[in-house]
């Protein structure tokens, strides 16, 4: 069941053939509260996103098999999947093709190498969720900054920080 959107927990399916950015993005989202399930295909993720109902799907593009956009085409259609937000995961930065998996119903697009430190945030960017913090429940810092690329650039951000893992 999802949670509200000003919960401090959420559940994240991943979605992606790579070990690497799947240890990776399960740390940064467990770091952050979040819980994690992955799969490694993009028929196990349309499944799983049924079953599981996750609060967001990160999605990548290159799947053997049933590709990331065929997978969002089959979310979609899907009765229990098709309001489940999706962000996919590429390692691509051509703007052209950020914006056209955008178009295809995505909620964004995030580059990789996926940033532990970063994952969270832009997803909460993305998304439009605020990320919370302490017993209190007070909000963590603004998410974007005066002058910061829109959410759908936030890939860029990771490309100029130092990260664990390159692919």
């Amino acid at each position: 069941m999802r949670r509200s959107p000003l919960t401090a927990e959420r559940t994240i399916l991943i979605v992606d053939d790579s070990l690497v950015t799947r240890e990776i993005a399960t740390v940064a989202l467990e770091q952050a509260g979040w819980e994690a399930t992955s799969v490694t295909s993009g028929e196990e993720g349309v499944t799983a996103a049924a079953a599981q109902q996750p609060d967001a799907v990160l999605l990548d593009v290159e799947l053997p098999g049933m590709d990331g956009p065929a997978t969002l085409a089959a979310l979609r259609r899907g009765r229990l999947t098709r309001a489940i937000p999706v962000v996919f995961l590429t390692g691509h930065d051509d703007p052209g093709l950020l914006a056209g998996l955008v178009g295809l119903g995505a909620a964004g697009v995030l580059t990789k190498p996926v940033h532990v430190a970063l994952l969270p945030g832009q997803l909460s960017a993305l998304l439009g969720w605020r990320r919370m913090r302490g017993a209190a429940g007070e909000t963590a810092a603004p998410l974007r900054r005066e002058g910061s690329p829109p959410p759908l650039l936030a890939h860029a951000w990771a490309r100029h920080r130092t990260t664990i893992f390159e692919q």
